[in-house]
């Protein structure tokens, strides 16, 4: 099962339109909530993510964070 965010595919496969201009600013993992910024990114979709707070590596226990997201 593939899931998507906006137009950016968190798992394997490439989405049927993907967006490789479209620059994501960060990943929100899903386990802490922690922001994420590293992690991969390939024609328009994600392929590798790391949290660093919880060490998650599961791509789609991500969501993509927006640069209107408030933080605090």
């Amino acid at each position: 099962m593939r899931e998507f965010v906006g137009e950016i595919a968190l798992t394997d496969g490439s989405p049927s339109d993907p967006n490789p201009d479209r620059e994501i600013p960060y990943l929100r993992c899903k386990e802490c909530g922690t922001p994420c910024y590293v992690f991969e990114v390939e024609v328009g979709h994600v392929t590798e993510a790391l949290c660093l707070a919880c060490g998650n590596d599961v791509v789609s226990g991500f969501t993509v964070g927006e640069w209107d997201d408030d933080e605090g």
